[in-house]
């Protein structure tokens, strides 16, 4: 009896593993379909319009996609942007005691801190130029996303007590601007024979054609719907959680 469990038990690790190396052998040799999924960062440097509003930001988000049979690549992504760097702060000037101190209702004084917080979100096409060996499922990428793209200065402060800066009268002073949003990328991706190990990292390159939406800026009495031309450049990078597609009419991998 223990004989016999023990043969079927080499058996099992024998198809295990002749699984395994056959699936190795599919990834090395054949380009596969494949859904992924996949958290990012990005560290971004702006520049045109957006540059005189904000220095360097981060970015995390995630991607939703599909690498076909021949290495076209098909999905949607976001992101969601971030910085304490404002270059921007003479907003508060005209009712701040200096420093962007403000008097709150209850006579106390408060320090208004300025950040920058923003999104964008879009869909991409793009191509995956593989290097034929020793993995024809890892590459170059060439993409293109057409979206949208939104940001603003936030002021941080506790608004109970700030009526300045609250309800319609935070519209003034917050430079609320979106528009379209077009981004070329070109980077590396690396899909391991094991599947344990996938990620990618490239530059990426925002161009947004944007508007301010605000009616009118409180502290320069100018209208604030002007248009804009905003650009950040960075690194991105990401871990790709993957999916395989059937690759026969027979066999599964995944």
């Amino acid at each position: 009896m223990v004989k016999t469990i023990a043969k079927i038990g080499l058996l099992l690790l024998f198809l295990t593993s002749f699984g395994g190396l056959q699936a190795q052998s599919l990834l090395k040799d054949s380009v596969m379909a494949v859904w992924m999924i996949s958290p990012h960062y990005s560290y971004q440097l702006p520049l045109g319009d957006m540059a005189d509003r904000f220095g360097g930001n981060s970015a995390i988000g995630g991607i939703f996609g599909f690498k076909n049979g021949k290495n076209w690549m098909f999905g949607v992504e976001g992101s969601y942007l971030f910085s304490n760097n404002v270059k921007d702060i003479g907003q508060l000037e005209n009712i701040s005691l200096g420093g962007n101190v403000l008097i709150r209702s209850d006579g106390r004084l408060e320090s208004i801190f300025l950040v920058e917080r923003g999104f964008t979100v879009q869909g991409f096409i793009g191509k995956m130029i593989s290097f034929k060996k020793p993995n024809v499922n890892s590459g170059l990428v060439v993409k293109l996303g057409v979206g949208a793209i939104q940001h603003k200065i936030r002021l941080i402060g506790d608004k109970e007590y700030l009526p300045q800066i609250s309800g319609d009268y935070l519209k003034g002073y917050d430079r609320l601007t979106s528009g379209f949003l077009l981004t070329p990328y070109l980077g590396y991706q690396y899909m391991s024979l094991n599947k344990r190990i996938n990620f990618y990292g490239g530059i990426e390159f925002h161009l947004g054609l944007t508007k301010g939406r605000r009616a009118w800026n409180y502290d320069t009495n100018t209208p604030g719907d002007g248009r804009r031309t905003d650009m950040l450049i960075g690194f991105k990078g990401g871990w790709i959680i993957t999916r395989y597609v059937a690759h026969t009419e027979k066999y599964y991998y995944y």
